[in-house]
């Protein structure tokens, strides 16, 4: 049996156009700056890809896949949709830490964007919580009060 270690896959500051965001100029493709670690438990001494977390699919997901998806709201969203990925492609991955930038959002900042560093084992808890629809928005529950009242 070969010797294990923990290995680091880096993607850094991959520039990708995808449609996110909540304000209506952004529902056209805009720049995202996407950062991805991944790591895994593999060979200490590899000698085939096989034997390695191979970057090649994901760098391929990212660019070809990911600005396909339909319009999100939140980089938040994105972010979880990438960790999906990465955990699908390969079992010996134990963790994801990924970072969206907006790279065009503001005239006068570089960046703005979200973070996050999730375990295997968080993502599959996350994967077995059923999912809760987001609360109503502000304007629609007064409404819905109002019609309610009447």
């Amino acid at each position: 049996m070969a010797i294990k270690s923990k290995w680091t896959v880096l993607i850094q500051s991959l520039r990708v156009c995808m449609r996110v965001g909540v304000h209506p100029h952004e529902y056209d493709p805009q720049p995202v700056l996407v950062t991805l670690k991944v790591s895994g438990m593999t060979d200490s001494a590899p000698t085939s890809i096989d034997h390695c977390v191979d970057y090649d699919p994901l760098v391929k997901w990212l660019t070809e896949t990911l600005p396909q998806l339909p319009r999100a709201g939140l980089l938040e969203t994105r972010l979880n949709d990438i960790a999906q990925f990465v955990f699908s492609t390969d079992k010996r991955i134990l963790g994801v830490w990924v970072g969206l930038y907006k790279a065009e959002a503001f005239a006068n900042l570089a960046l703005v964007g979200v973070e996050k560093e999730m375990s295997r084992r968080q993502f599959e808890e996350m994967q077995r919580k059923p999912r809760l629809r987001p609360p109503a928005s502000a304007p629609a529950a007064k409404r819905v009060r109002k019609q309610a009242a009447a």
